[in-house]
């Protein structure tokens, strides 16, 4: 009977396991017992990692642990910049299930990844993770987290407001670590106010996947911004009313809330001052850097050619926009997390240009005319919905799900060497996708990935053009006014994705199988108002692709600085196009090495072989417009190509000197192209894709960055090249056309401790093209300089020169912003001014194989506009 008693009493103390799990908290100090910051907090089982926290302002961390025995004994590890490190075991007790852990730390140089820096430094680095304090980096004339990233070392913000880190695109934008908005991330960095953020934190080596981030490195980067404590836990926002002249306004309206078990903001903007909406929530990402995919059905109708690239703030857009937003992260549990993110927007756009085009297809120049008159109204309605969970039995699962509708209405009143041409476009798409991924923890050296996706494209798109000018269609009865195209692209896809990744020692060896299925259609009938369809002019085309894969993916660390990466797949791809079935078998090969020393800098050098097809949108088999000069036929069969890509790359980041130096080097040669065949005359232009000889192009891109402390500035220079080789055909002529591209780009900030500062940036561009022995040639020059002066926080005032060189011609525009911000209260007060030059058009020159364009936009007449901003 004891015998029993002691067997169940040993089994009930063994199998007994906490229902809620235990608490580990504890305030970090140093010597002096002054709480230290920042500091990571990891506990561990057994080696295995459990779970990790930073400390607060503060020195408080607290870890949440579940599934944990109370017969257990646990790990903590407490580590900081300029500390030694801190260890002690946390025994588990029956019934106790908060932990308090003392925690002292002691003075100690680091050296290698970490560098130690004073608290009143502006940049704190910690392995991958670099940390700049916000404030070291604005001038007062910061609005929003974009102008603050402009002043970051290593960020550049493009115009369009995409994001990249010494020259890679950022994977995703946190707000205290969590994700709200995804690859729709301008939503934030142009609407969440800078004066918001404490510290910038560049993530290098960033996986959001948990499971994945511990077996192999990552090639991603991504941004933490971490806000000012005042606006953690508390409902926070702005409100913004601006009005001004040229019946010129801005309203704008921020809601935030940051609590540890939720995330949410609430974005409201309207304008009329060519700040467009849809490009803040509009993403072009095809195939995320979390392997989700995502496609598009692109409208092959374009009759929005009215733009330059040479604008930076869309200085030629007459608008009135409207965009709403609601995103949110929000913990279910101590391991389940749901991200959503609802948005609308909507823009009304008039632009207006003239143009002369000339075309050298031979000795006699083709040239015609056009002024052009454009609206149009572009609206967005959309939903992102995503949930993570990750099982304590180390089992991660993510889904997401995108919606999006976006119908578009397009007016061209167009004047065409003297005749009067309308065109109307109303085009409807949708889309959806899902994506699940799971990531499963085999063992310790083994782990398992699967993704599959499902997508679903809708588009519409109907074109009318009156008059009718084509007498060259057979069959065209001159009676007939109006030409209307009506198109339906559908497009089903589907597929999934299973890796299996083998970690040992100093070696990675994965698995991966792939399969792909797509379905397009595409149907189209150009019909004139008479009821007459041609057979020339209808479009019935069928489409189904089938791909599988296989992939071997080897890495190996040689030495502690030295590291191989290599990938072979085998690809049979199977293709069916009107009946027609054809099977292709793609053998892609892919080696790199990677040479990495923190004194000398990386060096990396990668070759690989890769096979294309035609893009679905290109296969129709009659002919279809493009715009109502312009009318195309797709490939009638299909047709692989063959590319060989190699890279060198070189890249030196000492943030601790803000020495940073960025470089590549890129060269892809094929056998074959995909190209036009040109049948060019002035009143129309007739393409034919066909299988051209092969194409080569080499690219070149260095960027040096340099803080001067005797001054203080940074300084930023930076070339980027591009040489290309590429065949076309034009009027039956077969020619090699050989391109130019040169950019050379000098930029800088000053950081004088005196009211005033300046930012400022130089380039000059060059284009040749050389084309049936003629040569084209274009450059430009475009300079800019901004004068920040600020008083005592109060008062800042900044003066804004840009002058455009282009063609011979000078453009010169000036802007300038006071805002004033009491110390006291909570409004703010602006005086925004705009083209204060006074300029009424912008003249600029195109240039592309054997076109040359010349344009000249109507610009947005100069206005004063008084915000009001109320914050809450």
């Amino acid at each position: 009977m004891s015998k029993i008693y002691y067997f169940l009493t040993f089994l009930l103390i063994s199998i007994q396991v906490l229902s809620q799990g235990i608490t580990v908290q504890g305030t970090v100090i140093d010597s002096t017992n002054t709480p230290i910051e920042n500091a990571s907090a990891v506990i561990y089982k057994g080696g295995k990692y459990l779970n990790y926290k930073s400390s607060s302002n503060l020195g408080y961390f607290e870890l949440d642990i579940q599934g944990v025995r109370f017969t257990d004994t646990l790990e903590l590890r407490v580590n900081a910049l300029g500390y030694g490190e801190f260890t002690s075991d946390v025994v588990l007790k029956n019934g106790i299930t908060v932990y308090k852990i003392p925690v002292k730390l002691r003075t100690r140089v680091e050296s290698l990844d970490q560098i130690v820096l004073e608290p009143w430094q502006k940049i704190k680095i910690n392995t991958d993770t670099i940390t700049f304090k916000a404030a070291a980096f604005t001038d007062g004339s910061e609005q929003v987290v974009e102008d603050l990233l402009k002043n970051i070392p290593g960020v550049e913000v493009s115009d369009n407001g995409n994001i990249k880190v010494n020259g890679k695109s950022i994977d995703k934008l946190l707000v205290e670590g969590d994700d709200i908005f995804a690859d729709r991330y301008k939503l934030l960095s142009k609407n969440l106010n800078s004066n918001t953020i404490s510290e910038v934190e560049i993530l290098n080596n960033f996986e959001d996947n948990p499971i994945l981030k511990s077996f192999q490195d990552s090639e991603k980067v991504a941004i933490n911004l971490k806000l000012k404590e005042d606006q953690l836990n508390v409902w926070f926002g702005n409100a913004n009313l601006g009005l001004g002249t040229n019946e010129r306004y801005e309203i704008s309206n921020t809601v935030g809330l940051l609590r540890k078990d939720i995330k949410l903001f609430n974005l409201t903007k309207l304008n009329n001052i060519s700040e467009l909406a849809g490009s803040q929530v509009n993403s072009e990402q095809q195939l995320g850097s979390d392997g989700h995919v995502s496609r598009f059905s692109d409208p092959i109708l374009n009759i929005d050619n009215l733009t330059s690239s040479k604008f930076s703030y869309n200085e030629d857009v007459f608008n009135n926009s409207l965009l709403n937003s609601f995103g949110v992260n929000k913990s279910l549990g101590s391991n389940v997390k749901l991200r959503s993110l609802t948005y609308y927007s909507s823009d009304r756009i008039n632009k207006s240009n003239n143009s002369r085009t000339e075309l050298y297809t031979s000795d006699d120049i083709i040239e015609y005319t056009e002024n052009n008159d454009f609206e149009s109204r572009d609206v967005i309605i959309g939903t992102d919905l995503e949930l993570k969970y990750l099982t304590d039995n180390q089992t991660y699962y993510q889904y997401e799900f995108t919606y999006q509708t976006l119908p578009t209405n397009r007016d061209v009143l167009l004047d065409f060497n003297g005749e009067t041409i309308n065109q109307n476009q109303d085009l409807e798409r949708q889309r959806f996708v899902n994506n699940l991924t799971v990531t499963k923890k085999i063992s310790d050296g083994l782990l398992l990935n699967v993704n599959s996706y499902l997508g679903y494209n809708s588009l519409r798109d109907e074109y009318k053009i009156a008059p009718n000018i084509y007498s060259f269609i057979p069959g065209n009865d001159e009676s007939s006014n109006i030409v209307t195209q009506s198109l339906s692209q559908p497009m089903l896809y589907a597929g999934a994705s299973t890796e299996f990744i083998n970690k040992w020692s100093n070696s990675n060896l994965g698995l991966k199988l792939d399969a792909d299925y797509e379905h397009y259609d595409l149907d189209g009938d150009i019909l004139l108002n008479n009821g007459f369809v041609s057979d020339t002019l209808t479009t019935r085309t069928g489409y189904q692709k089938v791909l599988f894969k296989g992939e071997l993916q080897y890495a190996h660390n040689l030495n502690r600085f030295l590291k191989i990466n290599s990938s072979i797949s085998i690809a049979p791809t199977t293709t069916k196009l009107k009946g027609e079935r054809r099977t292709f078998l793609f053998f892609n090969p892919n080696v790199g090495l990677t040479y990495k020393k923190n004194a000398f800098g990386t060096f990396g050098l990668n070759y690989s072989y890769n096979n294309d097809l035609p893009q679905s949108d290109r296969l129709n088999d009659g002919y279809l417009f493009e715009n109502y000069r312009t009318i195309r036929r797709g490939f009638q069969n299909i047709e692989s190509i063959n590319s060989h890509n190699f890279s060198l790359r070189y890249y030196l980041r000492d943030y601790e000197k803000l020495f940073l130096i960025n470089s590549s080097v890129l060269y892809r040669v094929s056998d074959r192209s995909y190209g036009i065949e040109s049948d060019v005359s002035e009143r129309v232009s007739i393409f034919q894709d066909v299988l051209l000889d092969g194409n080569s192009s080499l690219l070149f891109d260095f960027n040096f960055t340099r803080y001067l402390d005797i001054l203080p500035i940074s300084i930023k220079l930076g070339t980027q090249q591009s040489i290309s080789r590429n065949s076309i055909a034009v009027n039956g002529n077969f020619e090699d056309i050989q391109s130019l591209t040169s950019n050379y780009r000098i930029q800088g900030t000053t950081y004088f401790k005196i009211p005033i500062n300046f930012k400022f940036y130089s380039e000059y561009n060059f284009t040749r093209s050389d084309f049936n022995d003629q040569i084209f040639k274009n450059n430009y020059v475009e300079s800019s300089i901004d004068l920040i002066y600020n008083l005592k926080k109060l008062l800042n005032l900044k003066l804004n020169a840009t002058h455009y060189y282009i063609n011979e011609d000078n453009f010169l525009f000036l802007n300038g912003d006071i805002n004033y911000t009491p110390k006291k209260g909570s409004f703010s007060y602006t005086i925004k001014g705009r083209n204060l030059s006074d300029l009424n058009e912008f003249d600029d020159v195109q240039i592309s194989s054997f076109q040359k364009r010349i344009s000249s936009f109507d610009i947005l007449p100069s206005y004063l506009l008084l915000n009001i901003k109320f914050r809450y």
